[in-house]
């Protein structure tokens, strides 16, 4: 969390002066809840991390709102990457579960990143959105 830190101030210590700025982290549904009591789904250490940045990303709309900064978070849910290589096996699995029935794809995340970056958001701050096929309106954990 140091890291993410450290960067949201340096980003923020050329938008203060200009009081105005736009901050968009990125972060994931898995830091919307914890484990399963089963054990199954997302566990440990990635819900902490996300949960922690998706609070990161409040307490900086908090804090910078007053220099015309918004804050706000990305929070995609289960999308083809390298790094989700691991959840390739489930991926139908996944898809089952979300209402949309589908992985997200390189469009699904441009549309908010535009919106966070746009004028259209000038009134909100401190909202991590999630993008996930409803994923996060059922429990997915």
């Amino acid at each position: 969390m140091r890291v993410f830190t450290l960067r949201a101030r340096l980003r923020a210590r050329s938008m203060i002066p200009n009081n105005s700025g736009k901050i968009i982290n990125i972060a994931s549904i898995a830091g919307f809840g914890g484990s399963r009591p089963d054990g199954g789904g997302l566990l440990g250490r990635l819900q902490y991390e996300q949960g922690a940045l998706i609070t990161l990303t409040q307490a900086l709309a908090t804090e910078w709102g007053k220099h015309n900064i918004n804050v706000n978070a990305i929070c995609p849910g289960y999308f083809p990457t390298k790094l989700s290589a691991g959840l390739a096996e489930r991926a139908d699995e996944i898809a089952e579960v979300t209402p949309l029935g589908r992985a997200g794809g390189d469009y699904d995340i441009k549309g908010p990143v535009v919106f966070f970056a746009s004028e259209a958001s000038r009134h909100v701050s401190g909202q991590p959105l999630a993008i996930d096929g409803g994923g996060s309106a059922v429990i997915l954990n």
